[in-house]
């Protein structure tokens, strides 16, 4: 479940956003794909502060919006996929995001583009840390996740003969760490499939 609040004229003059959202999710093992037997589980927790802003500068279709997110994985008995079965791995986020937007309709655009590039950062704890990291278990290890994470996106439509529009797009991401000790760990990754580059974090 999800609760948000959004106020997109903060302060009642400008198209400043602000948002607060909440979430939370449930996934479970069952012992059986034909029983109801369940012995393990993974619940995601968020809180999401968000900010952000039109701006005029280089012209009127740039947005900068920021957001600060604390997320929590707890582990239930979920297997071993994961690094480790039972347990928990926190996250604090800072994220930057510049976007372009000058779609024609929202829902069914025809001409116009929209290109994004955004940034993730989490604290670098692990460069202030006295945990022997080369030991150290997984779920000690991925206590507090770190990771840098960039994402670029692309799309565009032309319109070619009456309703018949040319849509291309592009997406790109990477993720990396701060420090080979520590890495990336099991959590926030990219997954390929489906309809391209996707994945805001393992599910």
């Amino acid at each position: 479940y999800s609760v948000s609040f959004n106020e997109p004229w903060l302060g009642g003059r400008k198209r400043n956003n602000f948002g607060i959202n909440f979430s939370h999710s449930i996934s479970r093992l069952r012992r059986s794909y034909f029983t109801s037997d369940f012995i393990g589980s993974l619940k995601v927790s968020s809180v999401t502060v968000s900010l952000g802003r039109q701006v005029r500068w280089p012209d009127d279709y740039f947005t900068v919006s920021n957001y600060l997110q604390y997320q929590k994985y707890d582990l239930y008995n979920y297997g071993n996929s994961l690094g480790f079965s039972t347990g928990a791995a926190n996250s604090f986020i800072f994220n930057n995001t510049i976007a372009r937007n000058s779609f024609d309709s929202p829902m069914y655009p025809r001409t116009g583009s929209a290109v994004s590039l955004s940034a993730s950062f989490t604290p670098p704890l692990s460069l202030f840390s006295n945990i022997d990291y080369e030991s150290a278990d997984n779920e000690t290890k991925y206590k507090w996740l770190e990771y840098h994470k960039w994402n670029f996106d692309a799309k565009y439509y032309l319109t070619l003969i009456g309703d018949l529009v040319l849509a291309p797009r592009a997406h790109f991401g990477y993720i990396g760490s701060y420090t080979d000790k520590v890495g990336v760990g099991p959590f926030e990754r990219f997954q390929l499939g489906g309809d391209g580059l996707t994945g805001q974090n393992f599910l």
